[in-house]
């Protein structure tokens, strides 16, 4: 009869995939697929990976992040949809390309909102003050 009891991470092993877990998500995976290649890489369950990804995400945010830091993230996400949107085009995936032209669009656009709604917040306060 197999043994089904399994070994606990140690110390060194738990901070290991944890710091795994957040170069992936600096990567720009998405967290559901974090999820699946940690589970299966260090044969752990959906809960335990999810339980590293979460530290992570605890571990980076921290500290606030300051608005420079939030421009330059946006930015890499942004150049990220342009190479896919150029990759698929050379490839001649249409849909591919179209779906990354769109979400590089909507990022610019949400971006843009902000920059103005931040400004007219800017302008109501100091006309008040």
């Amino acid at each position: 009869m197999q043994s089904t009891v399994k070994k606990r991470s140690t110390e060194k092993e738990l901070t290991d995939r944890i710091s795994e877990a957040l170069e992936l998500l600096l990567e720009g995976y998405s967290p559901a697929s974090i999820i699946r290649m940690l589970s299966k890489k260090h044969l752990v369950s959906i809960r335990q990976a999810r339980r590293y990804i979460n530290a992570a995400q605890l571990e980076y945010f921290a500290e606030p992040i300051t608005r420079n830091e939030l421009e330059f993230g946006i930015s890499l996400h942004i150049e990220r949809l342009d190479r896919i949107a150029d990759t698929a085009h050379q490839e001649g995936e249409i849909n591919v390309e179209i779906k990354a032209v769109k979400a590089s669009a909507q990022m610019r656009e949400n971006r843009l909102k902000t920059l103005q709604r931040e400004q007219e917040y800017f302008n109501k306060v100091n006309l008040k003050g």
